[in-house]
């Protein structure tokens, strides 16, 4: 089994793709423009409440497929 070893300096988190996934009742959350203005993916899922994954699996799955595709994960896999 391979561990990934962190940098002696630290891992730098910022080099990841990220996503945030909120609920359409949440629409005005006062940091959601913060992040929206961030490399980070904001992504509203309609029709769920706290479990967004349990009440609105279609969407949240179609969210997350979506992210996936437009980021690096879905990419070329190296072997090195």
């Amino acid at each position: 089994m391979a561990i990934a070893s962190v940098p002696a300096d630290g891992l730098n988190i910022s080099q990841f793709p990220t996503c945030f996934l909120y609920r359409s009742q949440n629409r005005h959350l006062s940091y959601l423009d913060r992040l929206r203005e961030s490399d980070c993916a904001v992504i509203e899922i309609p029709n769920a409440n706290h479990f967004l994954f349990y009440d609105a699996p279609n969407h949240y799955t179609a969210a997350l497929a979506s992210f996936a595709r437009s980021s690096w994960f879905l990419g070329p896999c190296s072997n090195s």
